[in-house]
């Protein structure tokens, strides 16, 4: 699907944007803008939520794992929690 509007931008930016970006037109060089913009904010949400998730796993069930068996089950389910906010990146702007 596909959205027409009309944009006011800086000339000189989406000049800059078709030539780094070897577009041809300037429609493909905001929909690559918009794109890496899009996948940088996604990366950028995963990175913050690394290490935010618990699993209690003992010495034994991560040896097993490490060694080809079948992963443990765990006996309640996994406890998903945000202990460690101070290490997350703060993605938004300003």
């Amino acid at each position: 699907m596909h959205m027409r509007t009309t944009l006011d931008l800086p000339e000189k930016l989406v000049e800059d944007a078709q030539r780094l970006g070897h577009t041809r037109t300037k429609r493909e060089a905001v929909v690559a803008a918009l794109e890496e913009f899009v996948r940088a904010k996604r990366r950028a949400e995963l990175i913050a939520t690394l290490g935010t998730m618990r699993i209690n796993l003992t010495h034994e069930d991560l040896r097993a794992m490490r060694e080809g068996d079948e992963p443990p089950v765990p006996d309640a389910p996994l406890r998903l929690s945000r202990w460690d906010k101070a290490a997350a990146v703060d993605t938004r702007e300003g």
